[in-house]
């Protein structure tokens, strides 16, 4: 039986980093990946917004089989799985040649990669110091979405889109051999006391629904502004190079905001944290208005970014202390999906209806 030395097991987290980090990658680097559909492609606004929309979807559709399988086989046996789904279905998109046969190509591997980040979500509840670990899983994300943003514009010139998909392959080709670090264990709910079992905590229930609901809120505001940010600093005249090398820089205070958060942990009240972050995004919202100079572009991405990564940890946070088993995360992967998939496609059709 797994111990709570085994899921707080330096192994044990490790893997989740890494496997975290590398499914939610097209998240991680919207701005780039956007851009060069919009070049290579010749997507307009509305069909960047409409390959983001279903990428998001298909990750939030494995929501829905997990409900199954969360309670039935162990992490380690549906990690076999997914990874060698993840990996075909990033292999296909290399034949991609249209918006149609692209969202087809990238159905299994962004199910797949919903279904990897289930997994990894559930492990990091499973941990004694959620709010830590979830630091952890974010700053793994972080780390990779940097280093992509830093070299993918590189790749894109030498080699296209195609380039992207042949990086996810390799990554997740190295990683496969960590899911041993998985329980190999179905998840168990602890066992109720009498006095909890004669006293159903509908208000528990109420709070888990808000909560997955902020979710969804908060991914579909961040996803409006993230997938768009190149186009924000073009139109304000900044060179596309210096707007890249501005999102490589704001995502070294993302790292940070992880850190911070990392080291905060259990230290600070969770809604103290949360209540900054927020100002902190509406700082960074309110420097992005109308035709602005090229500092201050650089100054509201890092601030942004800064407080996407330290307060969402602290989310998640919440929402597992009222869920030991990671239930509930498979619905907080849904919303994220879902927000992440319906913010670009919202924003994308505000951008066309309002251009000049």
């Amino acid at each position: 039986m797994n111990t709570q030395a085994f899921f707080d097991s330096k192994g044990h987290i490790f893997a989740l980093c890494l496997f975290a980090a590398i499914g939610p990658l097209v998240m991680m680097t919207t701005p780039v990946l956007a851009y060069q559909l919009a070049t290579e492609w010749q997507f307009a606004p509305s069909q960047v917004g409409t390959f983001f929309f279903y990428e998001q979807i298909f990750m939030g559709v494995a929501a829905l089989p997990a409900i199954y399988w969360a309670k039935r086989y162990s992490p380690q046996k549906v990690m076999k799985v997914f990874i060698l789904l993840f990996i075909l279905g990033n292999f296909l998109s290399l034949f991609a040649n249209s918006l149609t046969t692209l969202v087809l190509a990238r159905s299994s591997a962004a199910f797949a990669a919903g279904s990897i980040m289930i997994v990894t979500m559930a492990s990091c509840s499973m941990t004694s110091k959620p709010a830590r670990t979830f630091a952890l899983w974010l700053l793994g994300q972080t780390i990779f979405g940097a280093l992509a943003i830093l070299v993918l514009p590189h790749l894109f010139a030498q080699f296209g889109l195609k380039a992207f998909f042949v990086l996810l392959i390799i990554l997740m080709l190295i990683a496969t051999p960590f899911y041993k670090q998985f329980s190999n264990e179905v998840p168990q709910a602890p066992q109720q006391t009498e006095q909890h079992a004669n006293h159903p905590s509908s208000l528990s229930i109420i709070w888990s629904i808000i909560g997955v609901a902020s979710v969804l809120s908060f991914f579909m505001s961040i996803s409006s502004i993230w997938t768009f940010l190149t186009s924000i600093g073009l139109n304000s005249n900044i060179p596309e190079a210096s707007i890249n090398g501005y999102l490589s820089f704001a995502t070294l205070f993302g790292i940070l905001g992880c850190f911070v958060a990392t080291f905060i942990g259990h230290r600070v009240s969770r809604i103290v944290v949360v209540i900054i972050g927020f100002i902190l995004f509406f700082i960074s919202l309110l420097l992005m208005l109308g035709t602005i100079a090229a500092s201050t572009f650089m100054t509201s991405i890092v601030v942004f970014k800064f407080a996407w990564m330290f307060t969402f940890p602290f989310i998640l946070a919440s929402l597992a202390m009222m869920d030991h088993t990671g239930s509930i995360m498979k619905y907080v992967s849904l919303m994220i999906a879902i927000g992440m998939g319906v913010g670009p496609g919202i924003s994308g059709q505000i951008i066309e209806q309002t251009a000049s």
